[in-house]
């Protein structure tokens, strides 16, 4: 199989452009599967409600172990799976969103980041990324703009600032 993944900055179009991706390939004959992070799973949605939805604080590293699992489950129940069956695996978001959200953003060390990055997807890592870029605050805006929440996700709310150490 082959895995791709998009990463980018809030709002800059990755979910919108991973579709396309896949459109694109299925009407060539390819058999793909789309996906995200944090989800992909059952356990992995109820992960991302958690911490993208409601307001509470969490503390950094309780941010990230939460990442990590439901990445794990992500990559043993779907992701692993569809690359053995030689699919081409689009997933919206992994360890290079991960790396910047929580050792730049959130300042983790980036040692742990990478240890626990290898260890929840296997040592798996991507064939290609295409990391999509946008103007910062525009980029913000048009997230807020398509989140469910009125103010924007848990992450979203963050400053500019907090997004400009991600980016």
């Amino acid at each position: 199989g082959i895995f791709i993944t998009f990463e980018g900055t809030e709002g800059c179009g990755k979910s919108t452009q991973a579709r396309k991706a896949e459109m694109y390939l299925k009407n060539r004959g390819f058999d793909v599967l789309l996906t995200r992070e944090p989800g992909g799973t059952g356990l992995g949605e109820q992960i991302r409600d958690i911490l993208l939805g409601g307001t509470q604080n969490m503390h950094p590293v309780s941010e990230l172990l939460l990442y990590q699992a439901s990445r794990a489950e992500h990559m043993q129940q779907v992701v692993i799976p569809a690359l053995k069956k030689n699919r081409i695996v689009l997933c919206d978001r992994f360890i290079d969103s991960t790396t910047a959200y929580q050792s730049d953003g959130r300042g983790i060390g980036y040692g742990l980041v990478q240890k626990l990055n290898t260890c929840a997807s296997f040592g798996i890592i991507p064939d290609l990324t295409i990391l999509i870029d946008a103007p910062l605050l525009k980029g913000l805006k048009a997230a807020r703009k398509i989140s469910k929440a009125v103010d924007g996700d848990r992450l979203e709310r963050e400053g500019p600032v907090f997004h400009a150490r991600v980016k």
